[in-house]
């Protein structure tokens, strides 16, 4: 009795455990997310309010010509966009900058190895840090840090070197400066570090047309400068059956005002070269760019003009245009500079030699290929050709002599007495030409022994 009791006084304590357990369950499964601490220690940096946030800027040394130098960008906010004020005030890209300046707020840190300012290098990479400064006001960066070199036990953390700048808000340049010392490296994750941010083309839309698609363009005109000149045309047809989707629309190649039908697929990819052009770098802006042989765009290598369709209203069809200047000295890119319908865009770019690479073929390259012509006949084939001669009879060896000897005509006796065989010519007289060697007359056939009289 009491063994049965002492069994349902345990399995009363076990319900009621399982009960407890399964609450706790519940409650951790009402779609809470686990706490930030329990991926790391917190946030890497104090929270960045976004919209309050006047500049940023990026910078790292490196090497340029076996120099150290440091390269870097600083980008402005103007309104409700961002401006690169490193390079001419070019606009750049507002969805990337406000992106990486939200992600700052998502840094996770893992460990502190060191406050130690002594020991910081240790924890750069091999061109030092990568120095953020983020400014709210004018003067005094409100979050100061740099990026080093990846962490041994996990490649997707960084070591950080967070300045005691960030905790002290605004401040005078020399107490910011102090603070710096103070600061500690830790071990972050969720660090955007990617690619080049200390690039401009890191914070900007390369392609020169980035709106414009393939499907808008209904010609292409490319001029060729240098020692031949020459300028081309391709004009987009109509298709055979409009109502057919799947139709494809023919092209037609112009040179020297004589139209033919043009390859499809060598046209698209010409096409698609054009709206996709990219810029390598942002070379120049503003007045700069009034002088156009400063970058030979006043004898260009390359112009490039794109046709839209035009609108229904009747409206001129919009255009852009590429032209492409001289070679950058010592790389191989050029200038280039775009314009939209006529307006001169107000920067000078520079574009990679081998993008232009189509740009430069023969314009036969995108002409339908004509069909060759057909082979002469063989003379055997020939309705007027001579017999050819009949080789050996079967049995006969090749050379041997016909079955009946040939007719031999009779030879012409020599005019005059026949002269002496051996003698000499006369002295100042070349020895007489060698006649034609007479053929041998052919032997009698000797009868067999079964042919002998009896």
């Amino acid at each position: 009795m009491e063994r049965t009791k002492s069994l349902l006084l345990r399995n009363a304590v076990f319900g009621v455990a399982c009960v407890a357990f399964a609450a706790v369950i519940a409650l951790r499964s009402d779609g809470t997310t686990v706490s930030d601490d329990a991926r790391g220690l917190g946030p890497a940096f104090p929270p960045v309010a976004v919209d309050k946030v006047k500049s940023f800027e990026l910078a790292q040394g490196t090497k340029v010509d076996g120099k150290d130098v440091k390269e870097g960008v600083k980008l402005v906010r103007v309104g409700d966009g961002w401006r690169l004020a490193s390079s001419y005030d070019y606009p750049a890209d507002t969805g990337k900058v406000e992106g990486y300046l939200k992600g700052l707020s998502r840094a996770k840190r893992h460990a502190e190895p060191t406050s130690n300012p002594a020991k910081f290098a240790d924890f750069a990479g091999t061109e030092g840090f990568l120095e953020v400064r983020v400014y709210e006001a004018e003067a005094t960066p409100t979050l100061s840090f740099g990026v080093g070199k990846a962490s041994a036990s996990d490649f997707a953390r960084k070591f950080v070197r967070l300045d005691a700048a960030a905790t002290i808000g605004a401040s005078d340049a020399g107490t910011a400066g102090e603070a710096a010392k103070a600061g500690r490296i830790l071990e972050v994750s969720e660090v955007e570090t990617y690619g080049s941010p200390t690039s401009p083309t890191y914070w900007i839309e390369t392609r020169l047309l980035p709106t414009l698609t393939s499907a808008e363009i209904s010609e292409l005109t490319v001029e060729q400068g240098g020692e031949t000149p020459r300028t081309f045309a391709l004009a987009r047809g109509k298709k055979a059956d409009p109502k057919d989707p799947d139709g494809d629309e023919p092209w037609v190649l112009t040179v020297d005002r004589l139209p033919e039908p043009a390859l499809r697929e060598p046209v698209l990819g010409l096409v698609r070269g054009f709206v996709g052009l990219t810029l390598a770098s942002i070379e120049a802006g503003g007045a700069k760019v009034a002088d156009a042989a400063t970058y030979g765009f006043d004898k260009p290598e390359l112009v490039i003009g794109g046709v839209g369709k035009a609108p229904a209203d009747g409206a001129p069809a919009p255009t852009w245009t590429i032209t492409v200047g001289k070679k950058l000295e010592g790389k191989s890119a050029f200038y280039a500079r775009r314009a939209t319908g006529g307006a001169v865009d107000p920067f000078v770019f520079s574009v990679n030699d081998y993008d232009l690479t189509d740009f430069r073929k023969e314009p036969s390259s995108f002409a339908e290929k004509k069909p060759a012509p057909p082979a002469p006949e063989s003379p055997a084939m020939a309705p007027d050709a001579p017999p050819a001669p009949e080789g050996p009879a079967m049995g006969e060896a090749p050379g041997a002599p016909p079955t009946s000897p040939p007719t031999i005509p009779p030879a012409t006796p020599p005019e005059g007495p026949p002269a002496a065989p051996d003698a000499p010519p006369a002295m100042g007289e070349a020895p007489p030409a060698p006649g034609p060697t007479p053929a041998p007359t052919p032997a009698a056939p000797q009868p067999s022994k079964d042919a002998s009289p009896k």
